[in-house]
């Protein structure tokens, strides 16, 4: 009964997220907010019932995103898979992409545009 209740709880506040995502792109905004809220829930059900979802190096990227600016997340199925973070601050990249190459993260540099997504150097 706990884990459903932790669990209903992480669902209702990661759809909270996501609306507030989506809201700030419709208003052509990324709400990194938004994106930390939600990461923050997906940390709160791993602690809370157990599950190997953040490994101590995602732990460490998504950090070192949310300090640089950007809203940040773990992503996929959990055990280290990949974290994502999201900026629409072409100072807050920088000093992102600065901040991961400085700890050795891999990076994949992506770019949302009308035509769709395109993908850079790092």
């Amino acid at each position: 009964r706990v884990w459903r209740a932790t669990f209903a709880s992480c669902c209702s506040a990661s759809r909270a997220s996501v609306d507030a995502f989506a809201a700030g792109l419709a208003a052509g905004r990324v709400d990194a907010a938004a994106v930390n809220r939600n990461g923050e829930a997906l940390e709160r059900l791993a602690r809370d019932c157990g599950l190997p979802l953040l490994t101590p190096e995602l732990e460490r990227t998504v950090a070192l995103a949310r300090r640089a600016g950007a809203g940040a997340k773990v992503s996929g199925a959990g055990g280290g898979d990949c974290a994502v973070a999201l900026t629409d601050d072409p100072e807050v990249a920088a000093r992102l992409a600065a901040a991961w190459r400085a700890a050795g993260v891999r990076t994949i540099d992506l770019r949302l545009e009308a035509r769709g997504v395109s993908v850079g150097q790092a």
